[in-house]
């Protein structure tokens, strides 16, 4: 990290525009009319873009209820500057565009804009409250502890709302526990949902009599974190790892004693010379592993033995030009480079050990998602 880097202030366009937004006032309703010759006519101006006139996106149709359309729900687009729906106060409604900054914030002024306001409405939230000696209750965390124990996902279906005459009662649960097995008495339709969450959802099911609201919590396996290396720079690492409640393994594959009190935030401390990992640490599709024992020899051993297996993330502190070297020294097979993260960490121009566990750390966290989403989609 050299710190040469330029900023985008830095660099000198011709004929640079400046672009402004305009806000909406008011939280809901419908834009009635935007007049915008006043804006226009102001010194500099060269546009300004509503949703009168701004090119057409291709947004899914969105869904209506009442006739009216509804607010975009969690995750979904906003058609910004595609419809005169206001959907929240601060909602951008339109863009003016002028040859420099404040040519554009006065002719942002100038737009007027009249609202169809509609009428606050106060929401009600329903909390379901149960007692911790409650039977189910129980059962939920008995599942919590089962998958912690077994380093395993499973799934929690809580009914919270019902509509209509129906056998269910408010609170039933279904438990999907880690070796599969489910435990509760719910239309086998919840189950085959249950079974295949990735994420956790609201899903609402028809059954005789009625409707029913379910609720369905994923309980993910917390992550786990194999650290080799006993360095000072593995410290912040395992700190961070802690914050974060991961379980976390450093693994000193020069075998110094002194290193299972200096890593007491780990959740466990590994002697063993880097020959000897295969049996002494416990690795699977869901460890994420970091190489960093700074030192050559034992990095190529390690390497040689964690690139065929199917870990989650695999990352290896050091230069690329070492750890091209480092695999032509292995073997000269280079099918297994696009696995290993190499130099490991975001490029987020960390400098300090605190800042290179941070980027670490983010980096394994991002796979982690991203593993999250391929399983999801």
């Amino acid at each position: 990290m050299t710190g040469g880097a330029r900023y985008a202030a830095e660099f000198n366009v011709a004929n640079l525009a400046h672009a402004v937004l305009v806000m909406s006032t008011i939280a809901s309703g419908r834009i009635r009319s935007i007049d915008t010759k006043a804006a226009l006519s102001a010194p500099g101006v060269l546009t300004v873009i509503t949703h009168e006139n701004a090119p057409r996106l291709n947004f899914p149709e969105r869904p209506k209820a009442n006739d009216d359309f509804v607010a975009p729900s969690f995750g979904r687009s906003l058609p910004v500057l595609q419809e005169n729906t206001i959907y929240f106060n601060g909602q951008p409604i339109a863009v003016v565009v002028a040859e420099n900054l404040e040519q554009a914030e006065h002719a942002a002024t100038l737009v007027r804009v009249v609202y169809d306001e509609t009428k606050h409405v106060t929401s009600i939230v329903d909390v379901l409250i149960e007692p911790a000696t409650n039977e189910s209750v129980n059962g939920a965390m008995q599942l919590l502890a089962e998958c912690a124990e077994r380093d395993a996902s499973g799934a929690i279906a809580t009914v919270f709302h019902i509509e209509g005459d129906v056998e269910t009662t408010m609170g039933a649960r279904a438990l999907l526990y880690p070796d599969g097995t489910i435990d509760g008495d719910f239309p086998p339709l919840i189950f085959d949902d249950l079974r295949e969450a990735t994420n956790s959802c609201v899903r609402r099911y028809e059954v005789d009599g009625g409707y029913i609201d379910v609720f369905i919590e994923v309980v993910q396996p917390r992550v786990r974190l194999v650290v080799f290396g006993a360095g000072p720079d593995v410290l912040p690492i395992v700190n961070l790892a802690k914050m974060l409640s991961w379980h976390t393994t450093v693994v000193d594959t020069s075998g110094r004693v002194s290193s299972r009190e200096r890593f007491g935030n780990a959740d466990a401390v590994v002697l063993c010379r880097p020959e000897e990992v295969m049996s002494e640490v416990s690795l699977s599709e869901r460890t994420s592993v970091v190489v960093m024992t700074h030192n050559y020899l034992h990095d190529v051993e390690l390497v040689r033995q964690l690139l065929p297996l199917p870990v989650r993330y695999l990352g290896c502190l050091g230069p690329r030009q070492r750890t091209e070297r480092l695999l032509h020294e292995i073997s000269g097979d280079t099918r297994y480079r696009p696995y290993l993260h190499a130099p490991v960490g975001l490029d987020i121009g960390a400098e300090t050990a605190e800042e290179i566990a941070l980027s670490i750390v983010s980096e394994i966290k991002s796979s982690v998602v991203s593993a999250k989403r391929c399983a999801t989609a």
